[in-house]
């Protein structure tokens, strides 16, 4: 008889061998693979389940309920399966794999009174449970179902019995009927939470648990890691604030996951590099993954989450209040706490920012550095001769070579506000708008725009084309002026990126539409450059002054670099 590969058994098997070998009443079961013939599946059911008549064949894949990912839902499963047909989902349950490892489950099936899941530990220590007479797929699927919030100890917080859907498994048949009964009792719920700590004391974490009751005796179905952090009955606040500037408008799909992609990515590789561990940061992953909002076509932040974000590392208050300020957000809320940074981090977290004053401008110009080697070698691409599986692979290389350093840019973001915080203990605001002026990547652009325009001005054929917007003519006479095409290459080359709504991935900048160019041209070949502002002298004492002065010329330094990043992002 052909045996699975004990290596390839899956978190789910794992757990479920774990839970029974610790005295979890689980249903017994068996594990098999794709090489298992029928005549071996049902020579094993005799051996091992020989008293079963009823089975669930369920998947077992490689990474399935780990502490990463949990792949609910995703793999094919079945329950209820008589013995002739048990093969046949085994392959089934195989093909849904589609190339990962794993073995399958085949599990004496429990015709259960009652069932559910439940998460052993969430938001501020509660249990919660969500139950419903019969068997548990509907509470699985997302149905209606009855909700119980309860203290570790049993004592319901709240409870909400619905009107639900109850699937019924009996004389061989499943049926379907309407009830508003309530599915659990008292004893069953004190049952149930002590069972939910008993099997988090044993995995050591949170657990996500699906059970059920038959004739009164509590059987443990499935259990594994809390993979989705989330709060119980608060609200949630969104604020468009300076995200409406980046992304005014309706924002198409494409552009609303890229985003919602790329923001998870960067914050959590800066909580990891502020000394966050990388487990913690992926057992709050629904944080990262939701710190935009989308409604009606326009993007959001999820304040709650942003707010979740300062408290991985010390801080909290400063750290909450350095965001209101850095996103001049209209919102000014307190949500409940549910993350603490370790003991060990709020010892080492003033070495580690001290490190990163002492390291960072070598970092930054590294960082400027590979970005910009790896822009002009994209630059030389032919990209509408890739196919699309290229195309696919080149973008996953675009983002592992550019995105895995981007929090550098953030962290650039932090010794603003946090130098901004400074000047606003030591001066009134008019005194700091007086103070901050500086020239940025923001002015240089205007003027080199500006340059071009009036360059191109001295050739009044040429100009000609710029007023008319004939783009072919145009484009045909600046071939034939090599300065002037120079100079147009490298403005495009330095800033063809930078323009309105230029993060909207829907929308075409002046360095793909030779018509916006030519546009931006003729508005600025009026423009007059205003002269150049200088901070005002203010009116403070000298030993204040000079401290001002220091935090002046910080606060200057990395705010200048914040625009050359926007413009690397760009």
């Amino acid at each position: 008889m052909s045996v699975a590969n004990p290596y390839n058994k899956g978190g789910k098997a794992q757990s479920l061998q774990r839970l029974s070998e610790a005295g979890f009443r689980v249903p017994p079961f068996f594990l098999c693979d794709s090489t298992w013939s029928r005549e071996d599946i049902l020579n094993k059911i005799k051996s091992d389940l020989r008293k079963s008549n009823f089975f669930a064949v369920r998947s077992s894949a490689e990474g399935e309920d780990s502490a990463q990912k949990s792949f609910a839902g995703h793999f094919y499963s079945a329950v209820a399966i008589k013995k002739g047909q048990v093969y046949d989902e085994v392959k089934k349950v195989c093909a849904s794999f589609k190339g990962l490892t794993g073995s399958v489950i085949i599990q004496e099936f429990i015709a259960s009174d009652s069932a559910g899941v439940m998460f052993s530990e969430v938001e501020g220590g509660k249990v919660v449970i969500n139950s419903t007479l019969g068997m548990c797929f509907p509470v699985v699927n997302g149905q209606a179902c009855d909700e119980y919030i309860c203290h570790k100890n049993g004592r319901i917080v709240s409870k909400t019995v619905q009107d639900k859907s109850a699937a019924f498994f009996r004389e061989g048949v499943i049926s379907t009927e309407n009830t508003k009964k309530e599915s659990l009792n008292s004893e069953e719920i004190s049952e149930l939470t002590d069972l939910a700590q008993r099997i988090q004391k044993l995995f050591r974490s949170p657990q996500d648990i699906e059970w059920c009751f038959k004739e009164n005796k509590l059987y443990v179905l499935q259990s594994r890691p809390i993979t989705r952090s989330f709060k119980i009955g608060e609200e949630e606040y969104f604020d468009s604030a300076n995200i409406a500037e980046s992304y005014s408008g309706i924002v198409l799909p494409l552009t609303c996951t890229f985003a919602r992609m790329v923001y998870e990515r960067v914050y959590k590789d800066l909580l990891a590099m502020s000394g966050v561990s990388r487990k913690k940061i992926e057992r709050y992953s629904m944080i990262f993954e939701n710190l935009l909002g989308f409604f009606y076509g326009r993007m959001y932040y999820n304040m709650n989450n942003w707010y979740h974000l300062a408290e991985f590392v010390p801080g909290y208050e400063r750290n909450k209040k350095n965001f209101e300020g850095m996103i001049t957000s209209n919102i000014r809320e307190e949500v409940q706490k549910a993350i603490k940074p370790s003991l060990g981090l709020t010892v080492a977290y003033p070495f580690i920012v001290a490190l990163k004053l002492l390291t960072y401008g070598f970092a930054t110009r590294l960082f400027k550095w590979r970005v910009n080697k790896y822009l002009r070698e994209l630059r030389q691409k032919d990209f509408g001769s890739l196919s699309y599986a290229e195309c696919i692979k080149l973008f996953h290389k675009i983002n592992e070579k550019l995105l895995n350093k981007w929090y550098v840019t953030l962290e650039n973001d932090f010794f603003v506000m946090t130098y901004l915080g400074l000047l606003k203990k030591l001066l009134k605001e008019e005194d700091i708008q007086k103070a901050i002026v500086f020239e940025s990547k923001a002015t240089e652009q205007v003027k080199a725009i500006a340059d071009l325009s009036a360059k191109i001005y001295e050739d009044q054929s040429l100009w000609a084309s710029v007023q008319s917007r004939n783009i072919n003519d145009f484009q045909v006479k600046i071939k034939g002026r090599l300065d002037m095409n120079t100079s147009l290459q490298e403005y495009l080359s330095s800033f063809g990126g930078r323009f309105a709504n230029e993060l909207k991935l829907e929308s075409i900048g002046v360095d793909e539409d030779v018509g916006k160019l030519l546009d931006v041209l003729k508005a600025y070949h009026d423009h007059q450059p205003r002269a150049a502002l200088k901070p005002q002298k203010l009116n403070i004492s000298f030993a204040r002054n000079t401290i001002v002065q220091l935090i002046l010329w910080k606060f200057r330094k990395y705010a200048s670099r914040r625009e050359e990043f926007r413009l690397l992002r760009s």
